[in-house]
């Protein structure tokens, strides 16, 4: 057996090849000493251990793979042994050079799910044992090692040797689209200013290198200085690589590359917001990985700016820069150009090891098939982990809309959907199709009684439960975290099928279900916008907390929303609400002074409990909108009076009511104000102040 292994090693050697996947299954210092018999020279390539190893230099614990990002390696080897983790595998399989090698150690394929994983306490929540978790993911994952005909498989009793042999056509590696990149980012130097490029691909289409190729073009042709900033340093190592190639007597410093009178710098993120340098062009790489807040801020102040990211396939983070970054990117830029990168440059076109991973974790991209609903019943059920694995269809059905309708979700999201055991799944069918899935957590409950009190007082902070540990610290509520609940981690619905309904329908049957398993309360968390806020209100959701700060990946402020299935003990529901509503009025004009108008409109309309003003601070409004008080003297009654009147805000035009809430509730200067809504200065201002309020003194509250 060892002896074919050497073969196959050797044949692999040469004869033009793809990559691949080697899974080596068995016993733990079995594998390793085959790893060690047969990749002898192991330490004479590049090679990156991924796990605990007592004989290679160069490794890593997989949590740390992140580091790794930047680099190419002829071998990655993964002891799965010490953990694995889906998005790592995935990720560091974007490392791995033309015709190389991973190398995946495991426990026979039949007793895989069973291995106690080191891993697997980071994918469940706190009071969920692991000990005697079956692991479906990993039944899943070693079927598809059997049926997928490029992966080499080696056991103590058998080898699978496939060789993904080149095509005698698929040698020779296309430059073109890198190229046209390079074109594009020269041309966003040196062309007219606002004019932004987007460069988007798959790891190992040559963006970076691009970045690097381009940059030494423009360091040749003139004096310029071009910034480049990254999440991590790490990340520009081929951009640096590429640029050095090109110009043989450069100069390197730390973090800057020197060529003539020309420069490219590398630039951290925190440096570059807070102390804005002087630059002909900025270079963004892994643009993905960056706040949207982050990314828009740049934009504003740089006139000449490249965006080069991962789409998908190893964070989630690329839908969110899609779906939310480019959306904002052409209301502020609209002449901005995008380039994708289809062709591989790192690897060959249809390469087995990528097709792989695309295909078992349902990244693969395949055309959409239209749906149209029919007159058939439509069937809400639950599918348990058994039948998603038994059902590799409905799977990957599940799957795809998951990774399509949110930008958060990951490989290590397909991994606890099938291994969580505080995990279930929802879908709505219609003739076997499945139209919309619903990824509930149960939260809460016994688990977190007896730690409770630690919970509310922000002593302790667990494993999972987001909402119930979230809602029960904000609010010092103890006895919420003991609540059993239902949190719904995600909901999608087949686009061309959305606004039917089957959403809110699919809500429906999550609840009754809740219900029978005498579940006290259904909870969800989501960037936080006013077409998802309607959405969960209509269902009867009402929120409950807004955070202060922008989150990392969607560009908002995370919300969170309950529907209340049973009464709560000792006035709790009408603490949190009061709460809640204090909050509200508290941050409008901090915090919260960026949130859009429209979204606060919404908001202030659902918890709003304010009075109705007494009749002289009426008759003071009253006397500013006449022309005889000063506006200074009644801006803090306005504020209280809009406040009472947050319903009315909704019969006003979209301008009226986002001036009055930007002026008087959230406070902002006047300048932002002019700017904002085309207005001179502050006399134009308050007279569209006073004509707002004359409105809203004239409607009945």
């Amino acid at each position: 057996m060892r002896s074919q292994l050497q073969q196959w090693i050797n044949l692999r050697h040469n004869t033009p090849c793809h990559r691949q996947l080697l899974v080596i299954s068995g016993e733990q210092e079995w594998s390793k000493q085959i790893v060690k018999s047969h990749f002898a020279k192991l330490d004479n390539l590049a090679t990156l251990w991924v796990g605990q190893s007592d004989r290679h230099n160069n490794q890593i614990h997989i949590k740390d793979y992140r580091s790794k990002l930047g680099h190419e390696y002829d071998y990655v080897i993964l002891d799965a042994f010490d953990g694995f983790r889906t998005n790592a595998a995935m990720a560091l399989s974007g490392t791995i050079k033309s015709a190389g090698l991973m190398v995946i150690l495991c426990p026979k394929l039949k007793d895989w799910p069973n291995y106690r994983d080191p891993e697997h306490h980071n994918r469940i929540s706190y009071g969920y044992s692991h000990i005697d978790c079956f692991s479906y993911f990993y039944q899943y994952l070693g079927k598809k090692f059997v049926d997928d005909v490029s992966v080499a498989i080696f056991t103590a009793e058998q080898f699978i040797a496939p060789v993904s042999k080149l095509k005698t056509d698929s040698t020779e590696k296309s430059y073109t689209q890198q190229n046209l990149a390079v074109s594009a980012i020269y041309k966003v130097a040196k062309g007219r200013n606002n004019r932004p490029l987007v460069i988007t691909a798959d790891r190992g289409r040559g963006k970076s290198s691009a970045l690097g190729i381009a940059a030494a073009q423009l360091m040749q042709d003139s004096n310029i200085n071009i910034i480049i900033t990254a999440p991590h340093i790490a990340t520009t190592e081929q951009v640096f690589h590429h640029t050095k190639r090109l110009l043989p007597e450069h100069i390197l410093e730390k973090n800057k590359l020197s060529y003539k009178n020309s420069q490219l710098c590398f630039v951290p993120l925190d440096k570059l917001i807070l102390d804005p340098n002087t630059a002909d062009i900025l270079l963004i790489d892994e643009a993905a990985a960056i706040p949207v807040e982050t990314l828009i801020r740049m934009t504003e102040k740089y006139t000449r700016i490249v965006f080069s990211t991962t789409i998908h396939g190893y964070e989630g983070s690329g839908r969110g820069f899609e779906i939310r970054f480019k959306k904002k990117l052409a209301e502020l830029k609209p002449e901005f150009r995008t380039v994708h990168l289809e062709e591989p440059i790192r690897w060959h076109k249809n390469d087995a090891l990528e097709q792989f991973w695309f295909n078992s974790l349902c990244y693969q991209q395949t055309p959409a098939v239209k749906i149209e609903l029919s007159n058939h019943p439509i069937l809400c059920k639950e599918l348990t982990k058994q039948q998603l694995v038994t059902s590799p269809a409905d799977f990957t059905a599940i799957c795809s809309l998951l990774i399509n309708a949110h930008y958060q979700t990951s490989p290590d999201d397909i991994q606890r959907l099938l291994d969580a055991p505080e995990s279930k799944c929802f879908v709505i069918t219609q003739n076997d199709n499945i139209l919309g899935v619903a990824q509930v957590n149960e939260e809460g409950g016994q688990r977190l009684s007896d730690l409770a009190f630690d919970i509310s007082s922000g002593k302790r902070r667990l494993k999972g439960h987001l909402i119930a540990q979230n809602i029960a610290s904000h609010y010092n509520q103890a006895a919420f975290s003991e609540l059993a609940q239902w949190r719904i981690s995600r909901i999608a619905i087949k686009p061309d099928i959305q606004g039917h309904g089957l959403g809110s329908q699919l809500l429906s049957y999550v609840e009754q279900q809740a219900k029978e398993h005498h579940i006290v309360m259904l909870t969800t968390a989501f960037g936080c916008s006013s077409s998802l806020l309607n959405f969960w209100h209509q269902n009867r959701y009402e929120m409950i907390k807004l955070s202060n700060k922008v989150e990392v990946s969607s560009g908002e402020n995370n919300c969170m929303c309950v529907s209340y299935l049973a009464a709560l003990p000792n006035n709790m529901l009408k603490l949190i609400q009061t709460e809640f509503y204090q909050e509200v009025v508290f941050q409008v004009d901090k915090a919260w002074q960026t949130i859009s108008a429209t979204l606060l409109a919404d908001i202030l309309a659902r918890t709003s409990n304010e009075k109705e003003l007494p009749s002289f601070q009426i008759n003071m409004i009253e006397q500013f909108c006449n022309g005889t008080r000063h506006y200074t003297s009644i801006i803090r009654i306005a504020r209280q009076f809009i406040l009472s009147r947050a319903i009315q805000l909704k019969t006003l035009t979209v301008n009226e009511r986002n001036l009055i809430i930007a002026a008087v509730v959230q406070n902002k200067q006047y300048k932002q104000i002019a700017i904002e809504f085309n207005l001179t200065g502050k006399k134009q201002i308050e007279l569209a102040i006073k004509n707002v309020l004359k409105l809203l003194l004239s409607m009945k509250n």
